[in-house]
């Protein structure tokens, strides 16, 4: 059973998280993909699993930053861990683990390091039956880079967002999903940095 998808009207489209996959997260700078993949973090938590947090960022910061979210940081296994070749180790039965940010730490990789250790992080994935949260920042990555992120990944959601005539408008896509599926809508949400409001009545085009 994968990880319930908790924000309501997004989990009109996607009810879970389904387990053997990895998932990019991808978008603009922006906190919402963090907020996200903390707010999966905790779900997968309240379910039992164990997550694994490795992140680019300082350890105590981050714990921080989860306490607004209410979560019992303790929960989490944080850990700084830069050399990507390890990460498929740190993938366990049944558990989540959540690299933010991905495209961060794996700016100084060659093509070929790039798709073998991501290949290396799918086929644990796999084996272990978890699930992988990759969180990448749009133009981070090379072309060729990307793409091959997002051709080897087994899903991809996308947040997005663009000046309109009242502020921004936020919405996400999700170009891929499990079994060759995808999603044509586009489903427009409010983020104030704690929380996440899909409003189903509203469509960007």
């Amino acid at each position: 059973m994968g990880i319930p998808v908790n924000v309501v009207g997004l989990n009109k489209f996607v009810t879970e998280i389904p387990d053997g996959n990895i998932i990019l997260i991808e978008g603009k700078i922006d906190p919402v993909k963090t907020f996200f993949v903390q707010h999966i973090g905790c779900t997968s938590i309240k379910n039992g699993r164990d997550v694994i947090y490795i992140t680019s960022r300082v350890i105590n910061e981050l714990k921080k930053e989860l306490l607004v979210y209410d979560s019992d940081t303790k929960s989490f296994n944080i850990v700084e861990e830069r050399s990507s070749r390890h990460w498929k180790d740190y993938v366990k039965d049944n558990s989540l683990l959540i690299i933010d940010s991905f495209s961060y730490l794996m700016l100084d990789k060659s093509l070929y390091e790039f798709r073998d250790n991501l290949e290396d992080l799918r086929q644990a994935t796999k084996d272990k039956n978890a699930i992988v949260l990759l969180t990448v920042e749009e133009g981070m990555l090379d072309e060729k880079a990307e793409i091959t992120a997002k051709y080897i990944a087994d899903g991809i959601v996308i947040f997005k967002k663009k000046e309109a005539s009242k502020g921004i408008s936020r919405y996400v896509i999700i170009p891929k999903w499990k079994n060759n599926m995808a999603f044509n809508d586009n489903i427009y949400y409010d983020f104030d940095g704690i929380s996440m409001k899909v409003d189903m009545r509203s469509r960007v085009v």
